[in-house]
């Protein structure tokens, strides 16, 4: 193991036990590397207390305060999104996401999603197709864009602005993707009507509010013909 990863995981162990006398031992371009791990391993609120006399610790705290919002945001729309259903007799089993972090020491500092990954542009292009299946029909899946926008943005959070012509989507994807896969899109715009896209949202901690969504292009499987 790397000296860096040990000291790492020390900062971990002391943020657990509130401990930041250890801190001071490290030196500045260590504790710059520690937060640079910390981020990219999504572990920022669990090393916080061991920055906390560091020239770190206000950017790292913000983050960590972003990442509790995010999910105290989710936390309440999915309870009244369980409560209607109960309301109406409809049974239901929360899976995943805020139903897993419940079984963490702090729950608001687990990371609600995974579509993040998409905004790493290698990650993106190796994994471009998946599987959706529905009761009564499967989709194939042809990833084409991921992009971060808003909880407010209305072209993802409003489809019904597309339910007669996409070519708005296709151009806000366009123009505002982290990643884009050009050829399955051209495709999708030579298929005209025919087509149907899949959004996939997740919270984010660039903003108060962010989310990333990763675009899809739904294709009837030919499993179902």
């Amino acid at each position: 193991m790397k000296p860096l990863y040990n000291i790492y995981l020390l900062f971990i162990r002391s943020g657990l036990k509130n401990d930041t006398s250890f801190s001071q031992v490290v030196s500045v371009e260590e504790q710059a590397a520690l937060a640079a791990l910390a981020e990219e391993h999504r572990t920022i609120p669990f090393v916080l207390p061991g920055f906390r006399n560091t020239p770190f610790y206000s950017a790292m705290l913000q983050k960590t305060k972003n990442m509790m919002l995010n999910y105290y945001q989710i936390d309440a729309f999915t309870r009244h999104t369980v409560s209607l259903l109960k309301e109406n007799g409809v049974p239901c089993i929360l899976l995943k996401g805020i139903s897993l972090a419940a079984c963490y020491p702090v729950p608001e500092y687990r990371k609600l999603g995974d579509l993040d990954l998409y905004k790493d542009a290698e990650f993106f292009a190796e994994n471009t197709t998946g599987e959706l299946i529905l009761p009564d029909r499967t989709y194939d899946l042809k990833t084409f864009a991921c992009l971060l926008v808003p909880s407010s943005e209305s072209a993802i959070f409003q489809p019904q602005r597309w339910d007669s012509d996409l070519q708005g989507l296709y151009t806000f994807a366009q123009e505002n993707a982290l990643n884009l896969n050009t050829e399955t899109l051209a495709a999708m715009k030579a298929a005209g009507d025919d087509a149907q896209v899949l959004a996939l949202s997740t919270c984010s901690t660039e903003f108060t509010d962010a989310r990333t969504i990763l675009l899809a292009w739904m294709i009837p499987s030919a499993s179902d013909s």
